[in-house]
Order: structure tokens, then C-alpha cells, then sequence
């Protein structure tokens, strides 16, 4: 008995390694609530003296999964340089429905969403369905390739609406694809920091670098987008 309790107590005073799920926001009729601690990573003023040029990068058009709404994303370059990049990065994004501007967010420098998803897809964003009408949105960041982990933004856009739910580092180790959508990642890339002449590259992190950081998850279930980290 004594060796039950012993054994009992021991199990109770190992420290909680997970966090409890939770959704990343909450969803009022066709209107999304949003959860500080997930944003803003930055915060960002869209106010642009008229001598800053605005050259329109990439534009693309949006369908909700039932294919009865469309959407128009427009990403943003303030100048109009060729870097002979295969992704540019770009200064700004622009979401509207039928004319009217939902999101108009400047970020850190933008690009794609490979360190999103493991180098497996070099798109300029993610588009996860949630509900018939609904989706959400996935933005990457520009990857330096040592420091902090890129930017990630998430936005959730329903029924001519749109809402920035999640805005922080966000740097993968595990991922699978849309529809069943979920990104397992890291904030912290400094184990990058001695490997300059691969900056920008994308590098599976080591099981000791994983170690000692906060890993942090997020997928889709059902309609909702949830979070949980650890260490």
C-alpha cells in the first residue's frame, strides 16, 4: 500500500507538460470574436503618406467552399523592384468582397507559406475551409533564416466579413495539408543562427532543438480552429 501511494504520488507531481485545447476565437452568428493572446504579434498603422507608392504584386480571386461567394486577396509591394525571387515578398495585403474592403493590414515583410508547411507548398497563402461559407485564411511570413520564426497571420472570413484571429511566430515541424488542416511549430529559429549562407532556407528542427522550446499546435475541427502548446 505504502509503495501504491508512493507511486500515486509521484505520477501527480510530474509537472503538466500540455496545455488545454482551446479555440483560437469564437464565432457569433456570422461574426468572429477574437482572443487577444493570439494578436497582435505587430501592431499596424495603415495610414501611408500619399508619396508611398503601391504597386499590386499578386492578385487573387477567393471562392468559398461551396463555390457560392467570392473573395479578392491583393498583396502589396511599396516598390516595384525585380529581386529575380521566384516568391517576392510583399509590404501589404487587401481583403474585399464585392468592393468592400474587409482587411487592409500592413505586417512584417510577407512572402509564402513554405516554413508554414514544411517547404511542401510554396503558395502565397492557405485557404482552409471551415463551413460551406466559411474559411479561413493562412499568411506567411518572410523567413530570414535565423532569429524569430516567421510571421503568420490567420484570418477567418465569413459571409462578407473578415476577422485576423491569430498574428505571431509561427515556424513548422509537422504539418498536413487542407482540409484537415493542422501545423505543429516553434516561435524561437535561433538554432539557425551560425548558418548564414542558408538564410531563408527551410530546415527541419533537431529533436534537441525541439526540446527545449515551447512547441505550440494548431488544426481545424470542425468549423473551428483550436490551440494547444507545451514544452
Amino acid at each position: 500500500m505504502k509503495k501504491l501511494i508512493m507511486i500515486l504520488f509521484y505520477i501527480f507531481s510530474i509537472p503538466c507538460t500540455y496545455a488545454q485545447e482551446e479555440n483560437i476565437f469564437t464565432w457569433n452568428g456570422k461574426n468572429v470574436i477574437e482572443k487577444s493572446q493570439f494578436m497582435p504579434l505587430f501592431s499596424s498603422d495603415n495610414t501611408l503618406p500619399p508619396s508611398v507608392p503601391q504597386y499590386v504584386l499578386k492578385e487573387f480571386t477567393l471562392h468559398t467552399p461551396d463555390n457560392q461567394n467570392t473573395y479578392s486577396l491583393k498583396l502589396i509591394r511599396f516598390d516595384n523592384c525585380d529581386y529575380g525571387e521566384t516568391a517576392i515578398p510583399y509590404d501589404k495585403f487587401i481583403l474585399s468582397h464585392n468592393g468592400n474592403i474587409l482587411i487592409d493590414c500592413i505586417p512584417e515583410s510577407m512572402q509564402t507559406v513554405a516554413c508554414q508547411t514544411m517547404n511542401k507548398n510554396n503558395a502565397y497563402y492557405l485557404q482552409i475551409p471551415l463551413e460551406d461559407n466559411a474559411f479561413a485564411l493562412l499568411l506567411g511570413g518572410w523567413y530570414y533564416g535565423y532569429g524569430e520564426a516567421p510571421e503568420t497571420i490567420i484570418v477567418i472570413v465569413k459571409e462578407g466579413t473578415a476577422k485576423i484571429v491569430f498574428d505571431n511566430y509561427a515556424y513548422a515541424y509537422k504539418y498536413q495539408a487542407p482540409p484537415a488542416f493542422s501545423m505543429e511549430f516553434v516561435d524561437d529559429v535561433t538554432w539557425n543562427e551560425d548558418h548564414f549562407e542558408l538564410s531563408g532556407d527551410y530546415q527541419v528542427p533537431s529533436a534537441a532543438a525541439l526540446k527545449t522550446r515551447t512547441k505550440h499546435k494548431i488544426w481545424r475541427e470542425g468549423n473551428m480552429l483550436k490551440y494547444k502548446s507545451w514544452k
